[in-house]
């Protein structure tokens, strides 16, 4: 009966040594956009002028984290996903490599929660 008591003791302490590490508890998506412009030179107007044109493009990235610690990001030429951890206010994302090793990086979540890094809460 001492060794069980003592055991729970441990185990208890060494489960509360342990840091707090967490995901979303629904799931949750971010997205981020940014503007760029395409050129266009070199193009001629009925006249036979050269002109050229610029257009406004709008890229969107969406970041989509899963309860379960997993995470995906859709909008890029091409996805990823990995695995993620909320360690207080930041998020650590880590994402496999096409060489087999890991990246790892923080993102700040805000206070409220409505922002990640730049991108805001959808």
């Amino acid at each position: 009966m001492k060794t069980l008591a003592i055991s729970l003791l441990l185990s208890s302490s060494v489960a509360f040594a342990q840091p707090a590490t967490q995901g979303f508890p629904t799931t949750t998506s971010f997205e981020g956009c940014t503007t760029s412009f395409a050129f266009a030179c070199g193009k001629r107007d009925s006249s036979g002028q050269k002109y050229g044109t610029a257009k406004e493009v709008k890229h969107c990235e969406s970041y989509t984290f899963l309860p379960n610690g997993t995470y995906s990001v859709s909008g890029r030429m091409m996805s990823s996903s990995g695995t993620y951890r909320v360690i207080g206010k930041t998020v650590r994302l880590t994402e496999k490599n096409d060489d087999g090793t890991t990246s790892s990086f923080d993102l700040a979540l805000s206070t409220d929660g409505s922002t990640l890094g730049t991108m805001r809460r959808k």
